[in-house]
Order: structure tokens, then sequence, then C-alpha cells
């Protein structure tokens, strides 16, 4: 009696969880499947943003900064320079807070430039292309900050939902084996329930990674304490500072490269950070040999901008158990762990939501049909 009052509750909970939070599951899931491949779209959109290897080497890091700071010499505070993985990319040069989108959540300034002639290819603003604006729909489901934080609790409601599910397929041991499959020769209505708890049976572990990652994501901060299992604590970024010497200007950021790269010469660089002001710090992030996650890689160098001393450093293959965890969220997010087959496989999985809900409404109309009680008959 008490296990059936617990199973009216739990079909009560994941009935009301999807009606009211099923459409928002099938947005993140479509959209999330759309940023998979978000950088090859956005190339093919936009072919001007193809680049055609030159014999030449590239140029300078230098030249490209320079170029792009005297084109937007209002935009004051830190550059980040984003490396292309493949010959065929532009470098993208980012100023996460431009005065144009002041006061926006997340408007940054991208600009797009040829690594071999240090022409500026495109410049725009995130959120006012298509692809950005589907990212930013993801992300903050245009909803600015608010937005956001209401993305990261989707990341729970949805292991909620999976949790509840799970706990609904859960069949006696004489029906175990029925459970797994569709059952072919039931009725259409008995074909639909079959795929609607089959499906999410079968995609419930990666439902669950993608509501843990994303999660995450948001809220990195609260699972601080993964971070530090077994000790070794990161470093603190934000308490690195240059001091100013007399008579002398910042490092070129190419000299910069180079002392980082001496740290980790097998790592290749994957983003640069420039000085925010006079007391600001070079922070190079690379990706060592080993570190799946090729977007934000790992390994940090911090460096005076006026000396050369490194005030810091990040090294990857040295990261506790937590930590090692943590850093693996987002290239299980976007799949990019294991590789393109890894990303194919999120693209597809982003249709499953939308799989589950309609199946679900399906069930949940019929059966609200089937009880709604029937205007008497005239006689």
């Amino acid at each position: 009696m008490a296990f059936l009052f617990l199973r009216k509750l739990t079909l009560t909970l994941h009935r009301c969880l999807a009606l009211a939070f099923g459409l928002f599951f099938v947005l993140m899931g479509l959209t999330g499947s759309c940023n998979v491949f978000y950088k090859e779209l956005d190339t093919w959109l936009h072919p001007a943003l193809h680049v055609s290897p030159a014999a030449a080497p590239p140029q300078s890091l230098d030249v490209i900064l320079a170029v792009v700071q005297e084109t937007y010499p209002h935009e004051v505070g830190s550059w980040h320079v984003e490396l292309p993985h493949h010959p065929t990319q532009p470098i993208t040069v980012w100023h996460y807070e431009p005065q144009e989108k002041s006061g926006e959540f997340f408007a940054a300034l991208m600009v797009s430039v040829h690594p071999y002639t240090a022409d500026i290819l495109w410049s725009r603003f995130w959120g006012d292309t298509w692809l950005t604006w589907i990212y930013d729909l993801h992300w903050t489901l245009m909803l600015g900050e608010l937005g956001h934080h209401l993305v990261g609790i989707l990341g729970l409601v949805l292991l909620l939902a999976l949790g509840s599910g799970l706990f609904l397929w859960w069949p006696s041991w004489g029906k175990m084996t029925a459970a797994f499959r569709i059952k072919k020769d039931a009725s259409a209505s008995r074909q639909r329930y079959d795929r609607h708890r089959v499906t999410g049976l079968y995609t419930l572990l990666f439902l669950g990674i993608m509501g843990v990652s994303g999660f995450y994501l948001v809220y990195p901060a609260h699972l601080n304490p993964v971070d530090n299992l077994w000790t070794r604590h990161a470093p603190d970024a934000a308490s690195y500072t240059s001091t100013p010497l007399l008579q002398s200007s910042p490092l070129p950021l190419t000299q910069a490269v180079t002392i980082a790269q001496r740290q980790f010469p097998q790592a290749n660089i994957r983003w640069l950070s420039t000085p925010a002001d006079a007391t600001g710090v070079y922070e190079i992030q690379l990706q060592q040999p080993g570190d799946r996650n090729a977007t934000y890689p790992g390994t940090f160098v911090w460096i005076d901008q006026y000396s050369g001393a490194i005030l810091g450093l990040q090294d990857s293959t040295q990261f506790t158990l937590g930590k090692h965890f943590l850093h693996l969220q987002y290239p299980l997010h976007n799949g990019e762990l294991l590789g393109r087959p890894g990303r194919l496989f999120i693209f597809i999985l982003g249709f499953i939501p939308l799989t589950l809900y309609v199946t679900g409404i399906l069930i949940w109309w019929k059966r609200r049909h089937r009880l709604s009680p029937r205007p008497p008959t005239s006689r």
C-alpha cells in the first residue's frame, strides 16, 4: 500500500516536472545540439571566416593585437586572444566588456583576424548574430544573469525528472527483461508508452551527465569542495599583480608567450590575455598532451608584464582527482572529450528531450482523455 502511494506520488511529480519544464528541456537540447558545431556552422554561414593557409609565416601576435587595438582605440582593459585549432580558422580577439554593450550580462566584442595578413575579416558583438544568439539562448534563455541562473537550476530539475522516471520504470524481477524493450505486437498506445520508457532508460546516464555538467558550468563555486578532494589548492589568479618598473614598458605579447612556452614546451597555446591595467598580468592558457579540454585547457602561466617573471603556474598534469573531474565537465557537456564522434553523439542526444516530451505528452493526453467523464447519452 505504501509502495503504491509512493509510486502515485512519484508519477504526479514526474508529470508536473514534464508539464512545467518539458519545453525548457527541449529548448536546451535543440540549442545544445546547434552549439556543438557552433564554430563550423559559423564558418559555413560566413565564408569570410575561412582562412586559406599561406606559404608565408603567420603575422606576429603583437601585430595582430595592434591592428585590433588601433581599430577599437576606445576599448580599454584586457584583450583575450583565442588561437585557432586549425590552419583554416582565423584568430579571434575578444573584449569581454565593450563600451557599446555596457550594462549587458555578456555581449563581448569578437574580432576575427586573418593570421597570415592581419586583416580584420569580421567584427561583431556576441548575441548579434544567429549562432551567438542561439548560444545565448542556451546559456541565458535571453534573460541575462537571471536566465543564466535559471539554466543552472534546470540542470538540477532535469536530474529530478530523470530520477523520478527511473523509479517509475523500475520493474519487478520477473518483468525486468521485458522492461528493456518495446513490445512490437502491442497497441499503438502501449508502444508509445514503451518507447518513452526505453528511450529515457537508455539515455538516462548521458542526460544526467548533461544535467550535472550544465549545473557546474553555471555554478562552479558550488562544487569547489570536489575541486579540493585530496588537497592541493588551485592558485588564486586574482592575487597576481605586476610591479611597475621605472622607465620600463610592458613586454611584447610574443615575449610573454615565449616565456610560457619554455615552461611547457610540449603544450599548444590556446588563449592569451593581456594586462587589464598597469598592475595587471599576462595570462597564458595552454593545452598539454592528454588534456581533453581543448577549448578551455587547464594549464596556465601568469607573467609580470614588466619583468617577465613568472608569478604563478597551474599544471593540468598535476590536477587532483576532484580538479580533474571538474575540468572535464565542459568537454563532457559538448562532447569534445571524445573528439568528433563524441560531439556527434551529443548532437544526437540533444534531440532526445524532444522525443521524450512528445511521447510523454501523448501518453498524458491519452490518459487524460480516457479518464475524463463522458457526457450522458440521450435516450
